[in-house]
């Protein structure tokens, strides 16, 4: 089930927080993540976070890599909390970061998709590599 970031503002940054993923649950689209196939991405995501360099994009793009024009927002946590992975973002002073803005102020929910190359056996997942965390709309992917 999909839920809706919490926004917050700490000084003059603005922040998201909420789930990424919820393990062993079919999406939207009937597929499944299970804990330990995203266990196996945590050390690389983290480690890109701890350098500055997980970023997300405001709607979720046809493409694997982040595209700097576009970028939304940057990762700024993640965490395993029981079966979801849960995080929190950082809204960037970008053109994509005050398309965002304009929506929060505007009352409207989003949430978080991610973006993957994966494989699929029936309808598991086992991802390949995660590119990114992005903003989406409910009816998005």
């Amino acid at each position: 089930m999909k839920e809706a970031l919490t926004a917050f503002q700490d000084g003059d940054n603005v922040y998201l927080q909420g789930k990424f993923i919820e393990f062993d649950t079919p999406d939207n689209t009937g597929r499944v993540i299970t804990k330990q196939n995203f266990v196996n991405q945590f050390d690389y995501l983290n480690d890109k976070i701890d350098n500055g360099y997980l970023f997300g994009e405001f709607g979720q793009p046809i493409t694997f890599e982040v595209s700097m024009e576009n970028v939304s927002h940057s990762i700024e946590a993640l965490y395993i909390e029981e079966n979801k992975v849960m995080g929190r973002i950082r809204v960037l002073d970008t053109k994509k970061g005050h398309e965002l803005l304009g929506v929060l102020n505007s009352g409207k929910s989003v949430y978080m998709g991610y973006r993957s190359t994966s494989q699929h056996i029936t309808n598991d997942i086992t991802f390949e590599k995660i590119y990114a965390f992005d903003i989406i709309s409910e009816d998005d992917f």
